[in-house]
């Protein structure tokens, strides 16, 4: 009964949000699917300690992912899924004390296995041909939440691999969005 309980509220809390629309940002779907794939590749080329790197909507569902090189993942397609949601729901409820504490840069959890981080990234749609006034507004309309999702190997320092390499390239992906 408490498991189906849990199944009706994440079905309650997800049904309302809005997934993103590739093309409303200006961007055919392809590109776009192009431009996610690129960044978690580029995430993976960042630091030798990183296995995985993925990219969720804030359905929760994985849009893009990449593995290094190699790697026999812990989990299968469907538990990664299902990891996803998980996830993206875990940071939906930190939001709930932004007013107070700040938005939310990132997070890290340790495993006996790995450890993982998980990244808002917020991606604004095109602007062409507008006003300053309607730019703002659309803004408004047009900020997206994505979820980057970072699995590394034990015994690496992860917060320095966030914050000198993984914040840069996000940061450069989102300038990217706004001229692409």
């Amino acid at each position: 009964m408490i498991y189906l309980w849990r199944v009706l509220v994440l079905v309650a809390v997800f049904i309302p949000i809005k997934t993103f629309n590739t093309e409303r940002m200006g961007i055919p779907s392809d590109q776009q699917a192009n431009r996610l794939h690129r960044l978690c590749k580029g995430v993976i080329a960042k630091d030798s300690s990183i296995r995985f790197a993925g990219i969720a909507n804030q359905m929760g569902k994985l849009v893009e992912a990449a593995y290094r090189e190699g790697l026999q993942p812990l989990m299968d397609r469907q538990e990664t899924e299902h990891y996803t949601v998980q996830t993206v729901l875990r940071a939906s409820t930190r939001e709930t004390f932004e007013n107070k504490i700040g938005k939310q840069r990132y997070a890290i959890a340790v495993y006996e296995k790995l450890i993982r981080a998980t990244v808002p990234i917020a991606i604004i749609g095109h602007q062409h041909d507008k006003d300053e006034k309607q730019k703002k507004q659309q803004e408004k309309q047009d900020f997206k939440w994505f979820y980057l999702l970072i699995s590394f190997d034990l015994g690496r320092d992860v917060m320095s691999i966030v914050e000198d390499k993984i914040l840069p390239l996000i940061k450069q992906f989102q300038r990217d969005s706004l001229v692409a």
